[in-house]
């Protein structure tokens, strides 16, 4: 099984002048002799999960840093949104990695 890593971040500089947020996913320890496919479609669930588990937390998070409301900075809306742009993203990624695969295995 591939050994899965998750990192979410909010960045909210003085006066919210600046708004980051970020998202890293790392896959590691995949087993090459194994079902390449499989392997990464069990990660990205792993990494949904997490995501999930820890989407609210980490608005709550960022509006007690600010020291502002989450509603009022509209920090919800916007981590939604990431959230959306971000699974898509992924879903890109898989779809290209897994064409590549398939160019290494000759298929």
């Amino acid at each position: 099984m591939a050994k899965v890593t998750v990192h979410r971040g909010v960045t909210i500089a003085p006066k919210n002048t600046y708004h980051s947020f970020r998202a890293d996913i790392t896959i590691s320890d995949i087993d090459s002799d194994g079902d390449v496919d499989h392997q990464i479609e069990e990660a990205l669930a792993v990494h949904s999960q997490v995501s999930e588990a820890i989407a609210e937390p980490l608005a709550q998070d960022a509006a007690d840093v600010s020291a502002l409301s989450i509603e009022g900075m509209g920090i919800t809306k916007q981590f939604d949104k990431f959230l959306k742009e971000d699974k898509a993203w992924k879903e890109s990624v898989v779809k290209e990695v897994t064409k590549l695969q398939k160019m290494v295995d000759g298929k």
